[in-house]
């Protein structure tokens, strides 16, 4: 059994939890069920409310358009292969 070496580790947690993690939170507001043709609707509905032109990403089978807002970014995820719509939030 190896013992690990408990000042690396909380070292390495602390590094992890004030250096990474803010810059990987996202915040998921919504997630629903809907067709990709769908989703796309909302998206187009999503520009005209928000008066705003998104930018537009595409991997993996997914559309991502990000908002940028004063205080983060909004998110809006098509998600071909599920069928589903992500509403999420970033910080700046």
């Amino acid at each position: 059994m190896k013992i690990i070496n408990v000042n690396k580790f909380f070292l390495s947690a602390t590094i992890y939890i004030f250096v990474f993690q803010p810059a990987l939170a996202e915040n998921i507001i919504q997630t629903e069920k809907v067709s990709y043709e769908k989703c796309l609707d909302i998206l187009e509905e999503s520009k005209l409310k928000l008066s705003k032109k998104p930018t537009i990403s595409s991997k993996n089978q997914k559309l991502i358009a990000d908002f940028e807002m004063v205080d983060g970014i909004l998110s809006i995820t098509c998600d071909k292969k599920l069928g589903e719509l992500t509403v999420s939030s970033k910080d700046k």
